[in-house]
């Protein structure tokens, strides 16, 4: 029976939780017991710690939430390959750009020496 108890405490983060809350919350009324000092918003506050952790140790989310993980960072690789895509076409234009910026440049030299030539004729 136990061995199926703690089969259901798959998650750790949700279950130390779920532990930490009822242990504070048993540990306060413990402590208002030994002080004979009962105060009803304390008290209300024990009780809600302790329902608040057996939600925490019962909870199932675990696996879908790793399911939700795992999708996320699929999709992830995918946005980061179309990145890696789209920055390999960037640098591609921009060596076009260079190289018809040096083209530019080329044909006004040329349009610049055939003015020369034509402004030089008698």
């Amino acid at each position: 029976m136990l061995k199926g108890l703690f089969s259901r405490f798959s998650n750790w983060r949700t279950t130390v939780l779920g532990v930490a809350a009822i242990m504070a919350a048993l540990g306060d009324i413990a402590n208002q017991i030994a002080q004979s000092d009962f105060d009803a918003s304390r008290f209300g506050a024990d009780i809600t710690g302790i329902f608040t952790g057996l939600g925490l140790l019962f909870a199932r989310d675990a696996a879908a939430s790793q399911v939700a993980h795992d999708e996320d960072r699929v999709r992830i690789s995918q946005n980061q390959a179309e990145i890696e895509d789209v920055q390999q076409v960037a640098v591609v234009a921009a060596e076009h750009a260079v190289a018809a910026k040096q083209e530019v440049a080329a044909i006004k030299q040329d349009v610049a020496a055939v003015a020369a030539v034509v402004g030089s004729a008698p």
